[in-house]
């Protein structure tokens, strides 16, 4: 198993009841409790989440968190300085990646934990988005809401790339599904 990719060679061990705490949440956030209760118990989007499982698959993701900057596979709850790194370059802010990145991105790359080897990932209207829609840079990323370095990367280096990325108008960010059900993650779809 990488370090920082939850894949089908991890377990997890605690007990989460997410529906019950989507459910909450929505309370919490005075969301329509009638509709949120009716969307999340009819399964309404399933047929979408397996479309981008479908989609991971085809692009041999394996595990989760997993990104797509345009096109070029970065895996794992990297830190924000290898993401910066890699968007500045595909911004064209820099035409290399800098001295004390370099190495490590190398180390990624052998470790087959970023290619910059450009696939085609297919992404919709109906993939949730934010920032520029016009944006020259992409990110796509393969989540499993109840992976824990998924959860690391929300907490940890999403705020900062949303501050200097996607508030800014550089980039577009658009979000999939990947529930790693096999893990026993049965609350992520």
């Amino acid at each position: 198993s990488k370090p920082g990719v939850e894949s089908a060679q991890t377990s997890e061990t605690k007990t989460q009841t997410a529906v019950e705490k989507f459910k909450e949440y929505a309370k919490g956030l005075n969301l329509n409790q009638k509709d949120f209760d009716s969307c999340l118990d009819s399964g309404k989007y399933k047929s979408r989440v397996d479309e981008t499982t479908k989609q991971a698959n085809e692009l041999g993701v394996s595990g989760t968190p997993s990104f797509f900057i345009n096109g070029k596979l970065l895996v794992g709850a990297q830190q924000f300085t290898v993401f910066k790194a890699i968007l500045d370059k595909e911004l064209k802010i820099t035409t290399d990646y800098p001295a004390d990145i370099k190495e490590t991105i190398t180390k990624m790359k052998e470790a087959a934990y970023f290619s910059d080897i450009a696939k085609n990932v297919p992404v919709s209207g109906e993939d949730p988005m934010k920032g520029n829609a016009n944006a020259l840079v992409t990110i796509v990323e393969f989540t499993d809401y109840q992976c824990p370095y998924c959860a690391n990367y929300v907490v940890s280096t999403l705020p900062q790339i949303q501050k200097d990325y996607i508030t800014t108008g550089k980039i577009k960010y658009i979000l999939k599904d990947i529930p790693l059900t096999g893990l026993g993650h049965k609350n992520a779809p």
